[in-house]
């Protein structure tokens, strides 16, 4: 992560290395850790549904502050001419103003690599607002809500953003959930199997059906059947 830049050693890094600089540096060893993407054993959809003091955050990984920016491409109203030149925190606040005020923002965290004194730090900041913190090694401190409110979240920001990108398996959003003292990261697609199946099922295109169904068959339309036809002369 160290480079030369022809003068004297510059940091460079990239969103997978704050994305595993988080999942080193914050969630304890005993946790359910890696990867982020995956298929979720039975055991901990059981910890996360039976634990009644559960609490789940959203966090998206940049990899540098300046990144954040490009979160407007993926709301559809705020490409418009209205929402140009603007912060994407204040395109959000303008445009989105029910998804800012719920209740899920507040731990809907984006989490992004910074250089302080020459060294790779972790910061983070809530989706919805400006200001970051830095993130101390081994203590999660982010603001995080019960199972009810973070499916609501979920719910409207996928209505809000291209339904794709916001709960696609990308290893860069992550729901992490405290259960019973233990941290368990989830995709997001994951973290739905979990928590409401049933949704994800209502939303799964039915199979197409067959491309050309025979509405009455004739059973007596048999090719291999050689009898004699009415106006043809039987075979000699």
């Amino acid at each position: 992560m160290v480079m030369h830049d022809g003068q004297q050693p510059s940091l460079h890094w990239w969103e997978k290395t704050v994305e595993y600089a988080f999942v080193r540096w914050m969630l304890p060893s005993s946790s359910s850790a890696i990867p982020l993407a995956g298929e979720v054993e039975a055991a901990i959809g059981d910890l996360l549904l039976k634990d009644p003091f559960a609490r789940f955050r959203l966090i998206e990984f940049k990899a540098h502050q300046d990144d954040i920016q490009s979160e407007k491409r993926k709301f559809p109203k705020l490409r418009g001419a209205a929402f140009k030149g603007l912060r994407f925190q204040r395109a959000l606040l303008e445009g989105h103003d029910p998804l800012v005020g719920h209740d899920g923002a507040a731990a809907h965290w984006l989490v992004f690599g910074a250089e302080i004194d020459k060294q790779f730090h972790l910061k983070a900041q809530r989706y919805c607002e400006e200001g970051a913190q830095v993130l101390r090694p081994g203590n999660l401190v982010l603001h995080s809500v019960d199972l009810a409110v973070m499916v609501d979240y979920l719910d409207q920001l996928t209505a809000a953003r291209k339904r794709e990108e916001a709960a696609g398996g990308s290893g860069s959003l992550v729901c992490c959930a405290v259960a019973d003292g233990s941290v368990v990261p989830l995709s997001v697609n994951e973290f739905l199997q979990i928590a409401c199946p049933d949704l994800l099922q209502a939303e799964s295109p039915d199979p197409d059906p067959d491309p050309d169904p025979d509405p009455d068959p004739d059973p007596d339309d048999n090719d291999d059947d050689i009898s004699p036809k009415p106006g043809r002369p039987s075979p000699r």
